[in-house]
């Protein structure tokens, strides 16, 4: 039988469905430490395209992440899945680092919530720690930045993402409104189990 340029083409755009399919139909190896022991409503699809958004790299040992070109500074990352406005679609939080990728707060916060396109769309991605109001402001609740020093990043939703507001000196009553990401993470994680 001979081939025609036509039919090896053919046979290349079947060859590259297969295994674009094949790829969501699995874990990356990325995506499988990243989602370690997390339950979420999120598709292999979506999981790998967070992984995919972090652009973090596997450590050498594979336990850990890095970032391209910082090998020698591997670190750890827990994902919160979470419902912030209760519509029924996952939010992604997720903390890492470690004092080479987020200096002295020690760790990086980022926040995925997914847009009207339906993609995954970053919020935050610095320095500090995500704590979530207690109670709604404008769809979304309002977040506080934790970081080591004596002020506290308050952010507002805005209709698309979300938007610093103003610097808050720190003390009890500011922490009164807001739980730990991880705290509401665990609530919602917990109701998935039902």
């Amino acid at each position: 039988m001979k081939l025609s340029f036509t039919n090896i083409f053919v046979f290349f755009l079947l060859f590259i469905s297969c295994n674009t399919k094949a790829q969501q139909d699995s874990l990356s190896k990325g995506a499988t430490l990243l989602f370690k022991e997390v339950t979420s409503k999120l598709s292999i699809s979506e999981k790998n395209s967070i992984y995919a958004l972090t652009t973090f790299k596997l450590s050498n040992d594979e336990n850990q992440f890095c970032y391209d070109g910082a090998e020698d500074f591997p670190f750890d990352a827990f994902v919160y899945p979470l419902d912030l406005n209760a519509d029924g679609v996952e939010e992604i939080a997720i903390l890492f680092g470690n004092s080479y990728t987020s200096g002295f707060a020690g760790n990086s916060s980022i926040l995925y919530i997914k847009n009207n396109n339906d993609d995954f769309i970053a919020n935050f991605g610095f320095p500090g720690f995500l704590m979530v109001a207690t109670t709604k402001n404008n769809i979304y609740p309002d977040i506080l930045i934790d970081t080591p020093t004596s002020d506290a990043a308050l952010w507002k939703w805005n209709g698309v993402n979300y938007d610093f507001a103003k610097t808050l000196k720190k003390d009890k009553n500011i922490f009164a409104s807001f739980k730990n990401v991880y705290e509401w993470s665990e609530i919602y994680q917990e109701s998935l189990k039902k």
